[in-house]
């Protein structure tokens, strides 16, 4: 087997165990330890594999839904949209993720943390973007937001590459802040693309040594920001200003506490019999105030592979799902990647839109290897306006309906009504099911919204078509695009008046604007657009 189809193979795999973990791991998932509540909702007080069950879903007064066997929760669903993302050309489309991925995700969504569901909804306004998203929401912040919502959904990044780059990384770490801004968060993140990295390039699984090894890479991180200008010049001064901290000290004070718990497993896995519970409770993974832990996460999920790498990624799926006090499916789904990279086999279980999770797999691995793919469009982000509530994600389009940001809804069988609402099971176009939040007379869609698609190829009998291949959409500001200077002025206007004119950051969005134009004409006409904001804001004054 070349270079090429081993690396492809151990992508799809991964992927297909990840989200087969994912489907395990969200049945027992909030269950408090209570085994009977795995009893009511799946027949059995301990799942081996993924069965028909049933769940409350949109709080309390939501439905009560029947759920396939392999239905996969907000792990995957997420996993999905950075992957889709991620352009033909291997270019991680940020501004895209945030502005429209992760706007319409909430309305079919499946679980996800209250940190995620607070960013997400953040970013749906106009003066929002994905390097300032500092939300304060329903006792949330951005800037204690370090559960595991960033380190379950980066595994694309990596399946895209060869080799984990210091651009690689950086895609990971801007991926990783678009929603959480504690180091647990983003740095939980960075830690399992080192071990997914290192088990698809040197096909075994990383050790206790290597852990190590990886920890002590977060040292590089000035260099990544310091490289980037959105990084160093937007993100950091504002996180530190709302922090209070000096990130790079902060970074440094949590890699020393994550180095303990390294030396915790390592100790755990010195004696015999070596146990997973033992992992757990050695990181507090059972307990409220980490079961959610970015790094705890990633820690743990890596043990469980390191644990379980003789017995088989099933094995270690089952023992992750039925740990009833931790993040069972976040567990399960990472675990899933790193033993799933190494596994001869895929999944034998029933495993929701498996074509599609292979197909997009598929793509992933193939730009790795500079192989021309397909970039999914989305719609033209000059005119795009995220919906600000859940409900305004799907419309009525022609005949039916469609989803902003996505394309058209084919209507699938199950439907579960609540008052004003119906949950409708749907099919987007390029083959993803998804159970959405819609009113039961959905206002019209505008074409703005949907994605500019053209004619595909005649569909075969087990192909959907995708996305168009060779086209682009209009790129987050800085690029190189054609409307990059009209981006750039609308999005940095609105960061400077926003920060009611803050000295600092007027002057970091002037010399931003000068670098990103290289034009005075530009400069100019940037500084006569704050002035007369100020002014009028004066006046009223």
């Amino acid at each position: 087997m070349n270079n090429y189809d081993k690396h492809k193979s151990m992508v799809i795999h991964s992927a297909l165990w990840a989200a087969a973990g994912d489907a395990l791991g969200w049945i027992t998932e909030l269950t408090n330890g209570n085994k009977s509540i795995v009893r009511t909702r799946a027949g059995s007080p301990y799942v081996t594999e993924p069965v028909t069950w049933k769940r409350t879903i949109g709080g309390r007064f939501g439905p009560n839904v029947t759920f396939p066997a392999g239905t996969y929760s907000d792990d995957t669903q997420l996993r999905l949209a950075v992957s889709r993302s991620i352009r033909g050309d291997g270019v991680f489309d940020v501004e895209t993720f945030a502005k429209v991925e992760l706007t319409v995700w909430p309305t079919y969504a499946l679980g996800g943390g209250i940190g995620t569901k607070a960013a997400a909804v953040n970013l749906s306004k106009r003066t929002v973007n994905w390097f300032s998203n500092f939300y304060e929401r329903e006792g949330s912040s951005y800037i204690n937001s370090g559960g595991n919502g960033a380190a379950m959904r980066v595994q694309p990044h990596i399946w895209a590459s060869k080799a984990l780059t210091t651009q690689v990384l950086t895609n990971v770490f801007k991926d990783s802040i678009v929603t959480h801004g504690h180091p647990h968060g983003f740095l939980g993140a960075i830690f399992h693309s080192y071990c997914l990295s290192e088990v698809i390039k040197q096909g075994e699984v990383p050790n206790p040594n290597n852990w190590l090894e990886y920890l002590e890479y977060f040292n590089g991180f000035e260099d990544i920001i310091n490289a980037d200008p959105q990084l160093k010049d937007f993100w950091l001064p504002s996180w530190e200003s709302h922090s209070g901290k000096k990130l790079f000290l902060d970074i440094e004070k949590t890699s020393k506490e994550f180095r303990e718990d390294i030396y915790k497993v390592i100790s755990i896995l010195s004696e015999d019999p070596k146990g997973y519970k033992d992992v757990i409770t050695a990181l507090g993974c059972d307990k409220k105030e980490y079961r959610g832990s970015g790094l705890k996460t990633a820690l743990a999920a890596s043990a469980l592979a390191y644990l379980f790498k003789e017995k088989g990624v099933e094995s270690a799926l089952v023992e992750a799902a039925n740990m009833l006090d931790t993040d069972t499916d976040t567990i399960a789904t990472m675990t899933g990647a790193i033993l799933g990279a190494v596994s001869k086999e895929r999944p034998k279980w029933a495993l929701q839109d498996s074509f599609y999770i292979e197909r997009e797999a598929g793509r992933l691995a193939d730009i790795a290897f500079k192989i021309q793919t397909e970039t999914f469009v989305y719609p033209d982000l000059l005119k795009w306006s995220p919906p600000t509530s859940q409900t305004l994600s799907v419309g009525a389009l022609d005949d039916g309906l469609a989803m902003a940001g996505l394309g058209s809804l084919k209507c699938l069988k199950n439907s579960y009504k609540v008052g004003e609402y119906v949950w409708q099971w749907f099919e987007l176009p390029f083959g993803q099911s998804i159970l959405a939040k819609v009113k039961t007379n959905p206002d019209d869609m505008s074409l703005l919204q949907l994605p500019k698609m053209r004619a595909q190829n005649q569909q075969t009998k087990n192909q959907k078509s995708y996305v168009q291949p060779d086209s682009r959409t209009q790129l987050a500001m800085f690029h190189s695009d054609e409307n990059t200077n009209i981006d750039s002025l609308d999005v940095l206007t609105d960061i400077v008046i926003n920060s009611n004119f803050d000295n600092e950051v007027l002057g970091r969005a002037v010399n931003q604007y000068i670098e990103t134009t290289s034009s005075v004409e530009s400069a100019i006409a940037f500084i006569a657009i704050i002035s007369k904001a100020k002014i009028a804001r004066m006046k009223k004054k």
